[in-house]
């Protein structure tokens, strides 16, 4: 799982090896700030653009969510 650029003015691309059903964006103290519903399950080889600009300035965790599996990433929003 790629994240890029980081850190980001709001605008990050998610490349990915698994298939992902949704993304919660949390932020640093833990509240759930964001949930990212993904239509058309990710598989190999495939990447997403999020849009991230709405969010305040700081450090957010991404959580990328499937059945029987979540992978964390840390992502700076600088704007």
């Amino acid at each position: 799982m790629i994240v890029y650029p980081n850190p980001t003015a709001g605008i990050c691309t998610i490349e990915t090896s698994v298939e992902i059903d949704r993304v919660q964006i949390r932020s640093n103290t833990g509240q759930l700030v964001a949930l990212i519903e993904i239509n058309n399950r990710l598989i190999d080889g495939q990447e997403i653009t999020l849009d991230l600009q709405a969010l305040s300035d700081g450090i957010y965790s991404l959580e990328f969510l499937s059945s029987g599996f979540q992978i964390v990433r840390k992502i700076a929003i600088v704007h």
